[in-house]
């Protein structure tokens, strides 16, 4: 839990706090990993979360080993939409390092992601997820998402 960091990933950080609806002086979860195929880096998530959707346990999850949609779906929320934009461009410095490449050599595709969701107890439409990922060497296909299906 933290508020938003300055330098490299600042304006995606800031995206993701203005997608949550939170104020300035708001903290939100950040949970970040890097995803290996082959023994080699391929991809860096970051998920933003506003923590007054969830109870304090929230945080006592094995965010490696469970799924977030899951644990999302387990605190009674149901997913409505997920909104994507993808951008092809070069890595920032910290995303280099990590995906252990040259910056300016080889391109990535940037994943932003808005995941809105109802609260079936208050019926209450919010943004649940805001995620921000960075892909190297990857294929996606990206089909209709509309009206996408909690995970039971």
């Amino acid at each position: 839990m933290r508020f938003p960091v300055s330098g490299d990933g600042a304006v995606n950080e800031q995206a993701a706090h203005e997608a949550l609806g939170l104020n300035r002086n708001e903290t939100f979860y950040v949970i970040s990993r890097l995803d290996f195929l082959d023994g080699k880096p391929r991809a860096i998530h970051r998920s933003y979360l506003n923590p007054s959707h969830f109870p304090e346990s929230f945080l006592d999850h094995d965010f490696e080993k469970e799924s977030l949609l899951a644990i999302i779906n387990s605190y009674g929320f149901r997913i409505n939409t997920r909104e994507t934009t993808l951008r092809a461009r070069f890595p920032t410095q910290e995303e280099a390092f990590r995906l252990k490449i040259d910056p300016a050599q080889q391109p990535v595709l940037e994943a932003e992601q808005k995941l809105t969701a109802v609260h079936l107890a208050t019926r209450e439409m919010v943004t649940v997820e805001y995620m921000h990922a960075c892909y190297l060497n990857w294929e996606y296909r990206i089909a209709n998402r509309r009206n996408v299906r909690s995970v039971p």
